[in-house]
């Protein structure tokens, strides 16, 4: 029962599909088969339909603007990406270019996420010891708090893998209209980022868990609930 196909004209397995045994697999892989797998592999896989080369780490790149809101920061960055790096619309360049500005883009807004993260309290973590990380989520963690823990890079790594593909998702259509209308790659995941953390998708967690952070610090829950409807 496949839910992601492949984009029309390459043949290869679906992007994501469920088995006849019920167990998601990526490009007919069964995800539980992937655990252990470095992100950037993952990435690889769903991408190009094999580990190598896989995703690159990310150029150094500061963080154009800090704002104290994830998705708005990384939004912001990824706009200036296009010119920064001079990416031109998909529909006038080949698909190895296309591959190549996409890897880029990504690598890179996993870094605007860790700086954002990061915060303006605690100095950035120096390019030098993000470059002593191995794999893409331990560079991640390291520009985020400094060290990569290895429990916390397996943990994270689990995460990525079970959240990397769940099927046409707003998000993914949202990045995916924006490709096929002709947008650069790095436009295309700011359409998904804008889309993933709007206040009825993505955006709905945060707000949950300042109804709770609410609710626990006051011990009214009721009263909580009720001036957040009332608003």
């Amino acid at each position: 029962m496949p839910t992601t196909p492949q984009p029309s004209g390459v043949p290869a397995e679906e992007i994501f599909a469920v088995d006849d045994a019920g167990r998601p697999c990526y490009r007919g892989r069964p995800v539980t088969d992937l655990v252990g797998v470095p992100f950037e592999q993952v990435w690889g896989l769903l991408v190009d339909g094999a580990g190598e080369p896989g995703l690159p780490p990310a150029e150094p790149f500061h963080l154009p603007a800090r704002t104290g809101d994830t998705r708005v920061d990384v939004l912001s960055a990824l706009a200036q990406l296009t010119p920064a790096w001079s990416f031109r619309p998909l529909s006038e360049i080949s698909a190895g270019q296309a591959r190549d500005n996409l890897a880029r883009a990504s690598a890179l807004a996993l870094s605007f996420v860790a700086q954002s993260a990061r915060g303006q309290d605690v100095p950035a973590v120096p390019q030098r010891e993000v470059d002593l990380a191995t794999t893409i989520t331990e560079r991640f963690l390291v520009r985020w708090r400094g060290e990569a823990d290895p429990v916390a890079v397996a943990a994270l790594d689990t995460y990525w893998l079970a959240m990397a593909e769940n099927g046409l998702t707003p998000s993914t259509r949202t990045a995916r209209l924006a490709a096929s209308a002709g947008a650069d790659a790095a436009s295309c995941l700011a359409a998904a980022v804008a889309v993933g953390g709007a206040p009825f998708l993505g955006g709905a967690v945060a707000r949950g868990l300042a109804l709770v952070e609410d609710a626990a610090s006051t011990g009214d829950a009721a009263a909580v609930v009720r001036r957040h409807l009332a608003a």
